[in-house]
């Protein structure tokens, strides 16, 4: 699977404590990208045929706005597509509203996926939001997106509609469950977690981009449950971005993912015994299962005899295809 979107996390600082923050994010993290990392890493995704856009997040990006602003500039000046994740912490006013917006979209088109239920508004009027959704009306090159995280006993989508009102004409806003990941690990109680009994049979959807984080960690995946030992693909810090995608291509992991998807893993749990522990009660979705397998290390051993057979298969399987083209 090609990676055809750059994902910075550029940092784990926010306005917010969310209990459902899976990166645990908080105004007490300092964790942060330097600026000239992240325009070195745009410069050599430009340089990546596979690469078409990239996308900013955190944490709360706009808690360092001129970086902002500087990395848009870079991605248009290299026709890179751009997105920005967003608490909207900045939209108090509409005419703060309006300055931002304004120079952002001065710089070029771009995406703003905002933040909005429950967990969010304890530290974000909905007034921030719906100042947001007036304003960008103004401008043509600015999409919105607005995503809604809920577990049982949180408030839904048709209550949070109800704060936006008419304001919410035109636009996208999807809604989608809690991962017990992160600050929701502790902070969510297991029966509040929506359940859904096919998530280990689904393939994983999730490998098409390339996450690094404000360390220069880097990972396949931008979804939540994504970012654990066995798909670690190496520092950014370290090797160029040439060097990572070959890491995942190697990464036998993402490969058995991409081919067979979690139940390869479970299977094998079940087959032959392997003291990995899996919930009884079921899993939030196919990213649930994804980081009960992987997110201790101590794990990995166990799978590793399995993945040298795929490997051996996989290899079998190609010098069979050559013969065959050989004639």
């Amino acid at each position: 699977m090609l990676q055809k979107s750059l994902s910075l996390i550029i940092t784990k600082k926010c306005t917010a404590d969310c209990d459902i923050c899976c990166f645990s994010c908080s105004p007490h993290v300092e964790d942060k990208m330097p600026l000239e990392d992240a325009l070195n890493y745009i410069d050599q995704a430009s340089q990546i045929q596979q690469f078409t856009a990239v996308g900013i997040s955190g944490g709360e990006p706009f808690l360092y706005y001129n970086d902002l602003i500087e990395i848009l500039k870079r991605c248009k000046s290299l026709n890179l597509g751009f997105s920005c994740s967003t608490n909207s912490f900045w939209a108090a006013t509409i005419d703060n509203t309006r300055l931002f917006l304004k120079q952002l979209t001065d710089i070029g088109s771009l995406t703003l996926n905002l933040s909005i239920d429950e967990f969010h508004s304890k530290y974000i009027p909905f007034q921030n939001i719906k100042n947001v959704l007036k304003v960008a009306k103004e401008f043509s090159n600015l999409s919105i997106l607005l995503g809604c995280v809920c577990t049982k006993t949180s408030k839904k989508l048709h209550d949070i509609l109800e704060y936006l009102g008419d304001d919410i004409m035109g636009y996208y806003i999807a809604s989608s469950p809690c991962l017990p990941v992160g600050n929701a690990e502790t902070r969510i109680k297991p029966e509040d977690l929506f359940i859904f009994e096919n998530s280990i049979d689904k393939k994983c959807s999730g490998l098409s981009h390339l996450v690094v984080m404000p360390d220069g960690s880097t990972y396949p995946c931008c979804y939540q449950g994504g970012f654990t030992p066995a798909l670690y693909l190496g520092s950014a810090k370290e090797l160029p971005l040439t060097e990572i995608i070959k890491n995942f291509n190697g990464n036998m992991y993402c490969r058995t993912l991409e081919n067979h998807g979690v139940k390869w893993f479970v299977d094998k749990i079940h087959e032959n015994n392997l003291p990995i522990k899996l919930k009884n009660g079921g899993y939030v979705g196919i990213c649930d299962v994804c980081h009960t397998l992987f997110h201790d290390p101590e794990y990995l051993k166990y799978y590793e005899p399995f993945l040298d057979i795929e490997m051996y298969n996989i290899i079998q399987r190609e010098l069979e295809k050559d013969a065959v083209m050989g004639g």
